[in-house]
């Protein structure tokens, strides 16, 4: 049993890397989620850069960058860029997208919002993670080094959205074209030749090839109201790759913004592990504004005594954004 749970633990890892990019303030343009989440409310347009780093944890991770350029083309339509770039021990991916979205008014104040995307990603898995927990089994990947498997592609999107008054929720789905990319290495085990109750790992090596890449999922559902004169809260929730099994990514944050510049927020969050957030912004104007988050989670390493991942304590992911609208 001790080995199955070690065999879901590692596996959680390589869950889409986007998960890492869940883990983001929800207070700015969200079009990277779901290409119907654009912001209807700006004059012209707004610009939005996020870089996120770890620098706590044991095993040093590289910052993951997100920037978003949306802009207005008429009342009820929109149009977006967004690129991004992130990495874990087991993961990297890059993304360059274009969206689009356009709404339709059911009734006075009531609007549907339809949105596409398409663009480019790339994805190196590494074998590293998995040949030092999986020993002796042995993956590579074909027809890299041994150690990389790169993919490359087209990713499609579609997102629908249901907008009125200060409530919003949207589901938007990637990936719809199913592109190629290298797969998660399975454990392989053999009865015991000791024991035939029990399993062990088969001492092999095995050769990685690519699978298509199933689609993935973003549910949003916001609510912003007006507390007060200069006051305003936004309660939000987000849950990436949901399924009959759970999902991937729960996460709610609750984010007041006061006098239409400053901001402050808590939340709560689960990737595999329960986690909590606080965020603190400050508008140097009402259309150009920063904010700092924190993000705090187990941070997880393997140890080779015990074949576990242990918790070394809870360690704060940094999130930092700029946001300017035009």
């Amino acid at each position: 049993m001790k080995k199955i749970i070690l065999i879901i633990a590692v596996a959680m890892g390589y869950l889409p890397v986007h998960a890492q990019l869940s883990t983001l303030s929800n207070s700015k343009p969200l079009g990277f989620l779901n290409p119907a989440l654009q912001n209807y409310e700006i004059e012209n347009g707004v610009a939005s850069f996020s870089v996120a780093i770890n620098p706590f944890v044991t095993e040093e991770m590289p910052p993951a960058y997100l920037g978003a350029v949306e802009f207005k083309a008429n009342d009820d339509w929109r149009i977006g860029v967004n690129f991004s770039q992130e990495e874990n021990r087991l993961l990297k991916t890059g993304s360059a997208m274009i969206y689009s979205s356009y709404r339709l008014e059911l009734d006075q104040g009531s609007y549907l919002i339809l949105g596409a995307d398409i663009g480019a990603f790339s994805q190196d898995a590494k074998a590293a993670e998995y040949n030092k927990v999986l020993a002796p089994n042995k993956f590579s990947f074909d027809p890299d080094s041994g150690l990389i498997g790169s993919s490359t592609g087209l990713d499609f999107g579609f997102g629908v959205a249901y907008s009125r008054g200060g409530f919003t929720m949207g589901v938007g789905f990637n990936k719809l074209n199913n592109p190629q990319v290298y797969s998660a290495p399975s454990y392989i085990l053999m009865p015991d030749p000791l024991d035939s109750t029990r399993v062990v790992y088969k001492d092999t090596s095995v050769l990685l090839g690519r699978v298509g890449f199933g689609w993935q999922s973003n549910i949003n559902i916001m609510y912003e109201w007006q507390v007060g004169e200069n006051l305003t809260v936004l309660h939000s929730a987000h849950i990436t790759n949901l399924s009959g099994s759970g999902a991937d990514y729960l996460g709610l944050q609750n984010i007041a913004e006061i006098n239409k510049r400053h901001s402050l927020g808590i939340g709560v969050f689960y990737n595999g592990e329960v986690g909590f957030n606080a965020t603190a912004g400050y508008g140097i104007t009402e259309d150009f504004k920063i904010q700092a988050s924190a993000f705090f989670v187990k941070d997880l390493n393997y140890n080779s005594v015990s074949s576990l991942y242990e918790s070394e304590g809870y360690k704060p992911l940094l999130e930092f954004n700029v946001r300017y609208e035009f």
